[in-house]
């Protein structure tokens, strides 16, 4: 009698993110996304790595809740830029991303992101957080108008992406670079080939 082998473990990614789902494209990994259904804005804490990690958390236990004990690997993260203690989300609209890109103009700031990962079948948590540094060049007003006219930047924490669109402004980068985009794949990959989801 032949035994069927068992079904693969099945990826969901718990963000409507635009990075991340292309940074799991380019792996060529399959997955489906089933973004939380948590209103994220209304999770804070102390300190903005804290609030990332509960917002990260928050939303793969949302998505847990529908998926425990089967054969998946829910992948939930946040992200957050921070200058000087104050944190910057996604923009609610272009006002709101031009004030953003404008206090970001000529400094050195933070991009932080989180990721919270639950195995469906066992319950067993991943979790970690990762900084990346960027320094802007100094941007003009009709430079951030020009740059918001070509880039969706309602979908982005501080109004920019590294993925997505061309940014000239961008000097210099220190850390990791999937980080910015949405995942610190460094940290994730290890994970997912732990876990059979990438071959190793």
């Amino acid at each position: 009698m032949r035994l069927l082998s068992p079904r693969p473990m099945k990826l969901i990614l718990a963000s409507s993110s635009t990075g991340r789902r292309k940074l799991l494209t380019a792996l060529k990994v399959p997955f489906e996304i089933v973004p939380s259904e948590i209103d994220e804005d209304k999770i804070n804490h102390a300190t903005p790595k804290q609030t990332i990690r509960l917002r990260a958390k928050a939303k793969a236990e949302n998505i847990y809740k529908k998926y425990k004990r089967q054969n998946v690997l829910i992948l939930a993260a946040d992200s957050m830029v921070i200058l000087k203690g104050q944190t910057m989300g996604k923009p609610k609209d272009k006002q709101e991303a031009k004030l953003m890109l404008k206090k970001l103009s000529g400094t050195t700031h933070n991009f932080t992101t989180a990721f919270y990962i639950i195995v469906g079948n066992s319950g067993e948590i991943y979790k970690g957080d990762e900084i990346s540094t960027i320094t802007f060049n100094k941007m003009t007003d009709e430079e951030i108008d020009l740059y918001l006219s070509i880039d969706d930047y309602t979908k982005y924490a501080g109004a920019y992406s590294l993925f997505d669109s061309p940014q000239w402004f961008v000097k210099e980068v220190k850390g990791s670079i999937s980080n910015i985009v949405g995942l610190p794949l460094e940290k994730v990959i290890p994970i997912l080939k732990k876990e059979g989801i990438l071959l190793k």
